[in-house]
């Protein structure tokens, strides 16, 4: 197990970022707010190249989840790379790395 150095969220990691912050301002901005940070506070606690485990749906990926988001990374030597993005309430069949 080794100790992350870097983590970097992929472009498609960035756009399901950007899309759980455009679906839940438009309910309150406070929420929203304290949501994408949560994630991202997340994310950044990430210490261990392999402190979650592995994603059921995406065995080559490991997983963290908060709430109901599930952050997808997969890991190349000390450096994490944030993949996907997903909420968990949506039909676990879009939840792939290829979307």
């Amino acid at each position: 197990m080794g100790v992350v150095q870097k983590i970097t969220w992929t472009e498609r990691s960035s756009l399901d970022l950007e899309e759980i912050f455009n679906f839940y301002q438009q309910k309150s901005i406070t929420a929203v707010t304290n949501i994408v940070n949560e994630i991202i506070d997340q994310v950044e606690s990430i210490g261990f190249t392999h402190q979650y485990q592995k994603d059921d749906l995406n065995p080559d990926y490991q997983k963290a989840v908060m709430r109901h988001f599930k952050v997808l990374y997969r890991v190349n030597g000390s450096e994490v790379f944030i993949t996907r993005v997903f909420d968990t309430r949506k039909d676990s069949r879009k939840q792939t790395v290829e979307d």
